[in-house]
């Protein structure tokens, strides 16, 4: 299976699965097309800079928080804050990763 047939079948089981017509695609079918976006997904998360992770984890809050872009960014950056201050105040080395993850989400 290709991946343009396994999104179009998972496609096709999430239109079944919220009460479309048509038979139940066969679980080994379907588990099948969950493998292989999974893993087209995993080697492209691979390739992603920076910026693009923190983007597409933006993006995915916002749908599964069911909230706007921009409010997303603003979370994001408030739990950057909370972080830091807690690195700071106990004097935890990893202050420089979570200050450059702070850089990122402001240029969004």
């Amino acid at each position: 299976m290709k991946l343009e047939e396994a999104i179009n079948l998972l496609k096709r089981h999430q239109e079944w699965r919220l009460g479309g017509e048509g038979e139940m695609i066969y679980p080994k079918e379907l588990t099948q097309a969950i493998d292989i976006v999974i893993n087209e997904f995993t080697e492209i998360k691979k390739e992603m800079t920076a910026k693009e992770k923190s983007e597409h984890l933006i993006r995915q809050m916002t749908v599964d928080f069911n909230i706007d872009y921009q409010q997303s960014v603003l979370c994001a950056l408030i739990c950057c804050d909370e972080v830091l201050d807690h690195l700071q105040l106990h004097d935890i080395v990893m202050i420089d990763y979570w200050d450059r993850v702070k850089l990122e989400l402001e240029k969004l």
